[in-house]
């Protein structure tokens, strides 16, 4: 086979692979909002996701031009994830929009704070991602609303040639597409692209079976808020990722900070993460335990 065809051919099963991330149903995930803590030597982090689901019509207006390539338009229904996290001295609150039934990001913005401050918006198209980027100038700016920093750019990440056409999120969605997802029973998988500022990952979820984790969260529904406390069961489902095209080795693919051996272990009901584990540089082992989560 020449090096031609072998291209074609990996592009062909690549958008196959891809092509199953349209299987997702919205109507799987019993939850809008999640918050999680995890502990390790002296770092302690903490994370919340909030969904939302948002009329195409109102997301519209907001989605950026940009200037090559097609936007990702919004589908007929509209995720919202909204995404906060303290992280080893670092704060970044986002917001990912994403098409709810095939887990494709159209825009995210984001703003760090801490180590680093900054605001950075992406807008996903069909070869690549732009993003437009503010930081403060002068420490005098810092304490000023992203909209007055004044050092901006702006720049181009495009899409391997495999990945161009193909559905791609962002991390983020994945805390949303993974309880959406066909994933239900040992042996069950589901494909999707992700990327990562620099470099698209083709991530696998795949169910290793059922399990049990010790679980003390607050449960909120329409009833009022119940303590759950024990071990519960769950479905395991474990993270491969693996970069497409060319490798770029200083921006792995990362779930809450962490870039390998990641595990995920999901509510069989109302399929909210009740734990995610995984390595995290530095800090070896990292789990992210359930807190409270609000049901829909």
């Amino acid at each position: 086979m020449t090096l031609a065809r072998a291209a074609v051919l990996a592009a062909a099963l690549l958008l196959a692979a891809t092509a199953r991330a349209g299987a997702l149903d919205p109507a799987r995930v019993g939850w809008q909002e999640a918050e999680y803590t995890a502990t390790k030597f002296l770092m302690n982090a903490k994370a919340r996701v909030a969904l939302q689901e948002r009329p195409a019509a109102e997301v519209v207006p907001q989605l950026r031009a940009p200037p090559r390539g097609t936007g990702v338009a919004p589908g007929p229904r509209v995720l919202a994830v909204r995404y906060a996290a303290d992280l080893t001295g670092q704060r970044t609150v986002l917001e990912l929009l994403l098409d709810a039934t095939t887990g494709g990001a159209l825009q995210m913005t984001l703003r760090d704070s801490g180590r680093r401050d900054r605001e950075r918006t992406w807008r996903f198209t069909d070869i690549g991602a732009q993003h437009w980027t503010a930081r403060p100038a002068t420490d005098a700016e810092v304490a000023l609303p992203p909209a007055r920093w004044t050092e901006r750019n702006d720049g181009w990440r495009p899409y391997p040639e495999e990945a161009s056409g193909g559905v791609v999120t962002d991390a983020p969605g994945l805390l949303y597409a993974l309880g959406a997802a066909p994933l239900a029973k040992a042996g069950d998988r589901w494909d999707i692209l992700v990327f990562s500022r620099r470099q698209v990952h083709r991530v696998t979820a795949t169910v290793a079976g059922d399990t049990t984790v010790a679980a003390d969260f607050q449960e909120r529904g329409a009833a009022g808020a119940t303590r759950r406390k024990g071990k519960l069961p769950a479905l395991r489902v474990k993270l491969a990722s693996a970069p497409v095209g060319t490798p770029d080795d200083d921006d792995p693919f990362a779930l809450l900070g962490m870039t390998g051996g990641i595990e995920v272990a999901l509510d069989p009901a109302s399929r909210v993460p009740l734990q995610l584990s995984g390595d995290a540089p530095y800090l070896g082992k990292v789990t992210f335990r359930l807190k409270a989560a609000t049901l829909r």
